[in-house]
């Protein structure tokens, strides 16, 4: 005996004729003992006999020609769709979107702040020692206090006239910012600075 799933798989083949002896004689066993799959393979068996009942459609002698080439047509065209997708920006995910994003903000960053350095000439001195050359009457060195690597020389001692990053000691005594005025008495003797490059 078959199920009622199986009945239902087996009803074309039996209407068509296309079921082997074996199985037909377990369908129509099936078909004598239950009523909902009697209903069903009816209903199946009038609609196939009112198709076959229908009249016989003629169409022009290029019908299959005009057909084949609407085919080609409408594949042609999904294809050049897909083509002309892969080209635009559409098929590429938003995470691909944020990280170029990224690249070309560090980008823009980078070229505004070297632009922004060649604009100012140089690098500004901090205000304490500002106040401390005009403090000692150098007003000259204070025009002239932006680094110029023409004049440095490494491994001299920074004079009041210039000031570059590559020299290895420094002349400006900053001790008055970190000390209370009981401790300023220590030696105040000019020691170097190692630069680590």
């Amino acid at each position: 005996m078959i199920s009622c799933y199986q009945f239902k798989e087996l009803i074309s083949e039996y209407l068509d004729g296309e079921i082997s002896y074996s199985r037909r004689k377990l369908f129509e066993e099936h078909l004598e003992s239950c009523a909902n799959c009697r209903r069903l393979f009816n209903s199946v068996k009038i609609s196939i006999q009112s198709l076959h009942r229908l009249p016989r459609v003629h169409v022009s002698e290029n019908f299959y020609l005009n057909l084949r080439n609407r085919i080609v047509e409408e594949r042609d065209r999904i294809v050049k769709r897909a083509r002309s997708r892969r080209l635009t920006f559409a098929g590429v995910p938003s995470l691909a979107y944020g990280l170029l994003l990224a690249v070309v903000a560090v980008s823009v960053f980078f070229v505004v702040m070297k632009i922004q350095g060649k604009k100012t000439g140089g690098y500004e001195l901090p205000p304490y020692v500002k106040q401390q050359i005009i403090g000692s009457g150098s007003e000259k060195s204070l025009r002239n206090a932006s680094f110029d690597r023409r004049v440095a020389q490494p491994g001299r001692p920074v004079n009041e006239n210039s000031f570059t990053p590559d020299n290895r000691f420094l002349q400006i005594d900053t001790s008055d910012l970190y000390l209370k005025e009981a401790d300023k008495s220590f030696d105040r003797e000019t020691r170097p600075i190692k630069h680590i490059k």
